[in-house]
């Protein structure tokens, strides 16, 4: 069982006395989370071979937040329900309180039946440092196709504060008739 850290009586994160406990051993303060699959910032983030990378501060004084922006991914779909995309897609690690992800997506719909209604949001998954399953959806955007064939552009929008863990972004969509394609790419706000 691994070590995860605990809250102490005065609200800090620590190592418990012994692995996977609950009891906090006030001696050692958690500073972080090591991650043994040989992950890195190239590989952890779909599709890594084209992100544009731009940095800035986040606060004074605070880490960097480094700008993520997948390429463009066209994907299909015929259904009514909102359905997650595989790709694209970003891999966010978050310590859960000062430095919590943003992600920003956008999409550009063609759809071939004027009138369907074209649905986007974006879809997060992963787990919490405990092993607790995490999952959450920004609000659901949509546009009307005024005309068959034509184009309209959606835009979805997150940030919260998750539990510490890897968390990924994902797109969920959906057309209400006919067929639609999605071209979508995500951009995410992540602390380094």
């Amino acid at each position: 069982m691994a070590w995860s850290p605990v809250i102490n009586e005065i609200g800090i994160y620590v190592k418990p006395t012994t692995a996977g406990g609950a009891v906090a051993d006030n001696t050692r303060t958690y500073v972080g989370v090591i991650w043994t699959d040989a992950s890195d910032i190239s590989n952890a983030i779909a599709p890594a071979a084209s992100m544009g990378v731009k940095v800035f501060s986040h606060f004074a004084k605070n880490r960097w937040v480094l700008g993520y922006q997948t390429t463009v991914v066209a994907n299909a779909i015929a259904v009514p329900g909102l359905t997650t995309q595989a790709t694209p897609s970003i891999l966010a690690t978050t310590e859960g309180i000062t430095d919590s992800p943003k992600f920003d997506a956008k999409a550009t719909a063609t759809c071939t039946d004027a009138g369907a209604i074209a649905s986007f949001r974006i879809s997060i998954a992963g787990t919490a440092f405990n092993g607790t399953a995490f999952t959450a959806t920004s609000p659901t955007y949509q546009a009307t196709i005024p005309l068959a064939n034509s184009k309209v552009h959606l835009t979805a929008s997150w940030e919260s504060a998750p539990p510490i863990g890897a968390y990924t972004a994902k797109t969920d969509i959906a057309v209400s008739v006919g067929s639609c394609t999605f071209d979508t790419d995500i951009l995410g706000h992540l602390s380094q």
